[in-house]
């Protein structure tokens, strides 16, 4: 499965060169800069192709079915954890203070929070979701949360979380050598 997953990243990166551009899946390339996530802009339209998060009457302009999804993806925010934040360098931006969701809440223009409600509303109306904490525990919590794999279907929750858990193995193998700033710090003398 792996193997699948480094032949397209290969491939990518490969055509990409080709047009002298570079391709890259990191989320944090640099500890200094801020990182780049995968943000999703949901919207909730009815048959009539009107959007149901909006309000006009509420104070804030948001529906009560607004409200009630932006509280099932609170909710089930580690499990959406897993999908949305798919690697190890994914958690790496996901620290405080860096317009990074590392807090499972949501908010008006909240660029901290999981769900970011924008100023649009109207047909506008829509919620941003975005997310926190380590690879490892957000693929414990896809695995033990059943909506997920009643929708996505066991056999595709399984592979997911195979390919994840081989990343993470590789990357705790890695994390378990000495850095350079170890040894700047406790080895030698200046």
């Amino acid at each position: 499965m792996n193997r699948s997953r480094n032949f397209y990243r290969t491939s990518i990166k490969e055509i990409l060169s080709q047009k002298g551009w570079h391709a890259t899946f990191m989320s944090k390339t640099d500890e200094q800069l801020s990182g780049s996530g995968g943000h999703f802009h949901l919207s909730l339209l009815d048959k009539e192709n009107k959007n149901i998060f909006s309000d006009g009457k509420a104070s804030d302009g948001l529906s009560d079915i607004a409200r009630w999804f932006i509280g099932g993806q609170i909710r089930h925010a580690d499990a959406i954890c897993a999908l949305a934040n798919g690697t190890v360098n994914s958690y790496k931006r996901l620290v405080p203070n860096s317009f990074a969701p590392v807090y499972a809440s949501w908010g008006y223009e909240h660029r901290s929070t999981m769900i970011r409600i924008p100023h649009g509303r109207d047909k506008k109306t829509h919620i941003e979701s975005r997310l926190p904490k380590r690879l490892d525990v957000a693929i414990d919590a896809l695995l033990s949360n059943k909506m997920f794999t009643n929708f996505f279907g066991s056999c595709f929750i399984d592979r997911y979380v195979a390919l994840c858990l081989h990343e993470f193995e590789r990357y705790e193998r890695y994390e378990r050598t000495i850095s350079d700033w170890e040894r700047k710090e406790y080895f030698h003398l200046f």
